[in-house]
């Protein structure tokens, strides 16, 4: 399997369908390239929804695609209209998500000409965007979307603000699984279809807004989301100046400051179950036998930030997660309730403990280099403050100017020679 084709497996469907909003679909048709960013999708589950073209393991040549590997377009018309599917899962196991709407970015006359429609009425429903995308029959059904002239990005997302969730539109409502929440959108974007035009962001669109600050405006900034309770999110190159930018806020805040690199932690370096230590440990049962109530053992980062929290209440601790995204899958999984829930199995992070995240620059950005990240969890970018940090040869030169606990910042050359060339 490719990693391409990883993407639409190995994870529920549902959050399958939520990763793919803000990614952008496009077609290369005979007559010209058309593109939109994904903002309305529903998931199907399968021999087990009411709703799914393969319920009660339903299988016909019409539908065979839906069974095939994960990426498949599965192709079928609807009241003359095509629309379609991706397969997701694995193979034999006929799961789908249905794309119901896009909003254009590229190729928006081709569309206007083939739906003679403007605006929204374009592409807010999904025989809509078939006929705008320029699909005339079945011709795709089957292909791979790795492959064929109808893909999906999946190298960069643009990140909902929010995600609105409700049930499937024209679906059996008395079937098992008619009132099931699997239709996911772009909250507020115009083009996600029964959008009503007052409740449109017709200025954003319902998309996260990514704010860019230099070194001394993080600084301001950083303390602020602090104190409101919102996680931080730092992106920058490598160099830039993330972990320097974090002490001086913890200094600045009279805060404790504990660091993890998230990109050299394995799985369970946090937290490891430790098997019962006393008799007292030992549950026995008359049908279950003998269980051991595990505890958990953690780290020393976690024991010092809680000793801390106890000689020093009401004082703020800063507990920096750097290169959040090249840590793996696994590690990245298991940080994802503290970051979210600010918790570790049964253990609640005090009040005092603020968490900052840093990432490194990801195919969204226009980067030096390739930092091989393993993009993270949905979730925790559309909760998290994402802060992108550009470098500023005066905020730089400041910085490198002064002293750090007695040490120049810089050599005096590099200090000559950047002053000359010195932007303000």
């Amino acid at each position: 399997m490719s990693p391409y084709q990883a993407f639409f497996t190995n994870r529920p469907t549902e959050e399958i369908a939520k990763d793919l909003l803000g990614r952008e679909l496009s077609y290369q048709s005979p007559v010209g390239r058309v593109a939109g960013l994904i903002v309305e999708t529903e998931a199907y589950l399968g021999e087990q929804d009411s709703a799914s073209h393969a319920y009660n393991g339903r299988r016909t040549n019409y539908s065979e695609a839906l069974y095939g590997a994960p990426g498949t377009i599965y192709v079928y018309q609807i009241r003359a209209h095509y629309c379609f599917d991706v397969v997701v899962q694995d193979q034999e196991e006929p799961q789908g998500i249905l794309i119901r709407a896009l909003e254009p970015t590229e190729g928006l006359e081709l569309m206007e000409e083939r739906r003679h429609q403007v605006g929204v009425n374009l592409t807010n429903g999904p025989g809509k965007v078939g006929q705008a995308l320029g699909l005339v029959d079945r011709h795709l059904d089957g292909q791979p979307l790795e492959t064929a002239p109808l893909s999906i990005d999946l190298t960069k997302r643009r990140a909902p603000q929010s995600i609105g969730v409700s049930s499937r539109v024209g679906v059996n409502q008395r079937g098992s699984h008619g009132n099931a929440p699997l239709r996911f959108f772009v909250d507020h974007n115009p083009y996600v279809s029964k959008m009503l035009k007052r409740d449109s962001d017709l200025v954003n669109h319902g998309w996260g807004i990514e704010m860019s600050l230099t070194y001394q405006e993080l600084l301001v900034t950083l303390p602020a989301l602090l104190e409101a309770g919102s996680v931080p999110n730092l992106v920058g190159e490598a160099g830039i100046g993330k972990s320097a930018l974090v002490a001086e806020v913890a200094k600045r805040m009279g805060a404790t400051l504990l660091t993890t690199v998230v990109s050299l932690a394995e799985k369970g370096d946090l937290a490891l179950p430790v098997p019962p230590l006393t008799k007292d440990s030992l549950v026995t049962t008359s049908r279950f036998g003998t269980l051991a109530d595990v505890k958990y053992g953690y780290s020393t980062t976690l024991l010092t930030l809680l000793k801390e929290a106890e000689a020093r209440p009401g004082q703020p601790i800063i507990w920096f997660l750097d290169e959040f995204n090249r840590g793996n899958a696994a590690v990245q999984s298991e940080l994802m309730n503290l970051v979210l829930q600010r918790q570790i199995h049964t253990l609640t992070l005090p009040e005092e403990v603020h968490i900052i995240l840093a990432q490194n620059p990801d195919p969204t950005m226009d980067a030096a280099g390739d930092y091989a990240v393993t993009p993270s969890d949905a979730a925790v970018r559309d909760r998290t403050v994402r802060l992108k940090m550009r470098a500023n040869l005066t905020d730089w030169l400041t910085w490198a100017e002064g002293e750090v606990d007695g040490t120049p910042g810089c050599n005096q050359w590099w200090l000559t020679t950047c002053e000359s060339t010195r932007i303000s």
